[in-house]
Parts: structure tokens; sequence; C-alpha cells
């Protein structure tokens, strides 16, 4: 569901920044393991994503506290808590500024807000309004089911 949006959204290079769209899915891997210790490596291969990007990616999810990394020959990163238990806001706000999806996608007014709409608000403002409900109720948990 939201990975085919994701592939679908990238065609139109709306909303979500590359990076966001790799941690996504770094993030959904991470869960379809189970657990299990994955090499950056590993990652790089399996997501067919530049090695330099995942472990940038990776470094930045370590900091933030939603992975965690063992050193060594049989290391790797999984995820710091269970699937069920984070939310793809979590995700999507560490590279993305979700305030800002809230602003008028084509810019046709130059302050487009609900005093002054631009005409295609009533239109962006049903659809935000919907993408915000799946940013904010959508579980890394059900990504895998």
């Amino acid at each position: 569901m939201l990975l085919t949006f994701l592939n679908v959204q990238s065609k139109y290079k709306m909303i979500f920044t590359k990076t966001s769209k790799y941690a996504i899915k770094i993030i959904h891997l991470m869960a379809k393991s189970g657990g299990i210790l994955l090499p950056a490596s590993l990652i790089c291969q399996e997501l067919d994503i530049p090695y330099k990007y995942i472990t940038h990616i990776l470094l930045v999810l370590k900091k933030k506290g939603l992975i965690e990394s063992v050193k060594g020959k049989k290391g790797g990163y999984r995820l710091k808590f269970q699937a069920d238990q984070i939310y793809l806001n979590q995700v999507l706000e560490i590279f993305e500024n979700l305030e800002e999806m809230n602003r008028c996608l084509f810019n046709i007014n130059s302050e487009c807000n609900g005093n002054s709409p631009c005409p295609l608000h009533k239109y962006w403002g049903k659809i935000n309004s919907h993408l915000n409900e799946m940013i904010y109720n959508v579980k890394i948990s059900d990504l895998i089911k």
C-alpha cells in the first residue's frame, strides 16, 4: 500500500524526498527481517541504493533512535523497537518538515490558506487530509501485512 504509493508518487516528484523514501524502504526491510541484524552492504544490495547513501541514512536513523547497530563481523542494523511501535510519521519527520506538507502545493496565490484560498485549495485540502491521516496512523507493522 504505502510502498506502492511511494513508487507512484516518485514519478510525479511530489511530497517526499528521495532520502525519506529510502528511509521508509530501509525501515520496511528491517521490519520484515524480524530483528535479524542486516549489514549495510546487504541493505544496499536488497534495495539497490548506493552504499554511501545507505550509510548516511542509517547513521541518521541510529542517531534519532529508531534503529540500533552492532559492530563486528556479524554485526549490522535492526529496528530498536517493534514494528508496531513505530509510526510512519516518526520516520518521515526525521528527513522532512511535515508542516511544509500543509502548504499550498500549487502556489497559485502567494498566500494560500483557509482565509485566502487558491482555486485548488479545497481539492488539495482533501488530499492533504487523507495523506496526513495515513502518515500519522500507519504503523511500520502495517506495511508488512
